[in-house]
């Protein structure tokens, strides 16, 4: 399986719905493509003419344009957390407005967005992975970018996606047997390193110094093969485990932050709420379970 090499993909949506706990009858469908991640919890995912399928934290799934679904909690009234976003496969799909998935029920297939390409020559769709690896730390990195939409945001995203296209294709054929470079295992390198040490005070000189080469050296590499930093994966590593300690805990939102590497329980909620979207207190009071909604990245326009 492979992707062509001018593939440039274009953003349309954002979401992280936690606790999501609905239970629809009738299946959704998008016009566009999408890939959703269970962040947090177990879900049950129903798809046309398919048996119920159970997906694990971390889990990943990748759909092409009109391809029915369905999630709903696997774990009784226990909901769980889905990461989603919605894009399109080269940047001229801009030009046509961007149409939010609907029910299998009300879906017009002339609606559908041309990706230049049949969806069958680019993977066996949908495409469920049961380890979605990084995947899903990505998922979450261009949600947050759609809060502080810039300039420099459209290409950023652009070039996740396809991480995320490109790297679902690698696990689903076998790429994890694939030896990697000398240079991607020196960026891995640095991912592990703060997988492992996230809970302490963690700085690039460290990580370098750890891995015996200059720190702007491991920048651009982990720049290169991960399309992030390593300060914006560190935060994402310490946001994942304060979420799940918020919900799964009774240690105190400063017991939390503490845990998580910062001292500091006022920067901790700063943070957590710039890159989450809720303040830590709201996370763990909070009993909705309606989706927080998704996010929409500043309109394209055709010049």
């Amino acid at each position: 399986m492979s992707l062509p090499s001018d593939i440039n993909p274009i953003l349309r949506s954002a979401g992280y719905f936690p606790n999501w706990q609905f239970r629809d009858e009738d299946l959704n469908i998008s016009y566009h493509m999408r890939a959703f991640s269970i962040h947090r919890g177990r879900a049950l995912l129903t798809m046309d003419g398919r048996e119920e399928v159970l997906m694990n934290e971390g889990a990943v799934l990748l759909l092409a344009p009109g391809q029915p679904y369905r999630f709903t909690p696997a774990d009784g009234p226990e909901g769980f957390d889905l990461c989603c976003i919605t894009f399109d496969l080269r940047q001229e799909c801009g030009v046509k407005p961007y149409l939010p998935p609907v029910r299998l029920s009300a879906f017009h297939p002339e609606y559908l967005v041309d990706q230049g390409l049949p969806a069958r020559d680019l993977a066996p769709f949908p495409l469920l992975l049961g380890d979605g690896g990084d995947i899903d730390a990505y998922l979450i990195r261009i949600r947050d970018e759609t809060e502080h939409w810039s300039a420099y945001s459209e290409p950023f995203c652009s070039g996740l996606v396809k991480a995320v296209l490109f790297g679902a294709l690698r696990l689903a054929g076998g790429g994890a047997e694939r030896p990697l470079s000398p240079a991607e295992e020196k960026a891995a390198g640095v991912l592990r390193y703060i997988e492992h040490n996230y809970r302490r005070p963690v700085n690039a000189e460290q990580i370098a110094a750890a891995l015996n080469y200059h720190p702007y050296y491991l920048a651009r590499l982990v720049k290169r093969f991960y399309h992030t930093t390593p300060a914006r994966y560190l935060t994402a590593c310490r946001m994942k485990e304060a979420a799940r300690l918020l919900r799964e805990t009774d240690l105190s939102v400063a017991e939390v932050a503490e845990y998580c590497g910062y001292p500091d329980p006022t920067l901790f909620s700063a943070v957590f709420r710039r890159n989450m979207g809720r303040t830590p207190s709201s996370l763990r009071n909070d009993a909705e379970s309606a989706p927080d909604g998704e996010h929409l990245p500043a309109p394209h326009t055709d010049q």
